[in-house]
């Protein structure tokens, strides 16, 4: 009977202030929806019984037969008996409808509901710590997806299969996307069913994590000396020659940053990244034929990562830049240096 899960929960309740763990109680359970221990309690001055149902998954199905059997039917009843469910895990909507109902539950996780005969609740959500797989969030598909979420949905309610359209990815990897956001807190549905909206709970954290992350380096560069000393015609000069060859790229790093910031600081080295294609070799034969020999590079072209790298690129004065948010992402993994320009364009363009 005192297995772990048991053992947490006793001390869980133990640790309630006004909250008495008085006996427990092993009961004869012949039937499917019955309860398989009976918990005592003292709550302040009220004596309350919990009856309590154990399972290793509990699905919406059986919480709802259960409810409906034994949860009370008036809200302003002052009952002596409380529905509790003890399981290794339950699925997000299942714990928001235990939560409708007033049903207290316990985890493996130690995720602790408990409604109290006064009206109010006691509830714990261990902060989840990021696993590898977690890590899995910021590749592939699923970046792409955060990316879009971050560019244009800080502070904005969105519907799943909206996002997926926008983002370019499946609704199953939009959904299953969106309940590993859940679970780490940082983002929330709401509504219920086919109405249900999902909103991001804590953006800036959720940046805050990408930005901490190790990214793979960046494929072969190339440099280029060009003899051209004006920065801002020498970043246009750049930007025509792969318009002309017709080559999606990104200006990015430090040039984006001060380019959206319109700070008219001049950068040392303009990086670029390019979309592979056969016009890019057209594009960096010509700036190999107008580069100087034996000069310090100023130009520096690497093929993109992954065609996320150019999602929702923006054309600033006529060039084409790396999103806010890649951009920020680029200078968090730069030298300490480029702090206060990716600050300062977090706070302008991002707004988390």
């Amino acid at each position: 009977m005192h297995d772990k899960s048991l053992s947490q929960l006793l001390s869980a309740l133990d640790g309630l202030p006004s909250v008495a763990v008085e006996a427990i109680s092993e009961t004869a359970a012949h039937e499917t929806q019955a309860a398989s221990l009976e918990i005592a309690l003292k709550v302040e001055d009220a004596s309350l019984t919990l009856k309590v149902f154990r399972c290793q998954h509990l699905s919406p199905e059986y919480a709802r037969q259960v409810a409906a059997r034994h949860c009370p039917v008036d809200e302003a009843e002052q009952p002596s008996m409380q529905t509790f469910f003890l399981a290794r895990t339950i699925p997000p909507p299942t714990k928001r409808l235990l939560e409708a109902l007033r049903a207290g539950y316990y985890t493996s996780k130690g995720e602790f509901f408990f409604p109290v005969p006064q009206g109010h609740a006691y509830m714990l959500r261990p902060v989840p710590q990021v696993h590898e797989h977690s890590m899995r969030l910021f590749a592939g598909r699923r970046r792409d997806l955060l990316h879009t979420l971050l560019c244009y949905h800080v502070g904005a309610s969105f519907r799943t299969k909206d996002i997926a359209t926008q983002a370019g990815v499946s609704r199953t990897t939009t959904s299953a996307t969106l309940h590993e956001l859940e679970r780490l807190r940082l983002a929330e549905p709401q509504g219920s069913n086919s109405a249900v909206k999902w909103r991001l709970q804590a953006p800036g954290k959720l940046l805050d994590l990408w930005s901490s992350l190790i990214r793979q380096p960046p494929r072969k560069v190339h440099e280029y000396a060009l003899p051209i000393l004006d920065y801002g015609i020498r970043l246009q000069t750049v930007a025509a020659i792969f318009d002309k060859h017709q080559v999606r790229y990104v200006v990015c790093h430090e040039s984006a940053a001060q380019t959206y910031l319109s700070s008219g600081e001049e950068v040392s080295e303009i990086r670029v990244r390019v979309a592979p294609d056969v016009n890019v070799y057209r594009a960096l034969a010509e700036l190999d034929a107008a580069s100087t020999k034996n000069a310090q590079p100023n130009l520096l072209v690497a093929e993109a990562e992954s065609d996320g790298i150019l999602q929702h690129r923006r054309r600033v004065n006529g060039i084409w830049l790396t999103s806010p948010v890649q951009t920020y992402i680029d200078l968090s993994q730069g030298v300490p240096r480029h702090t206060e320009l990716a600050d300062a364009l977090r706070r302008e363009h991002i707004g988390c």
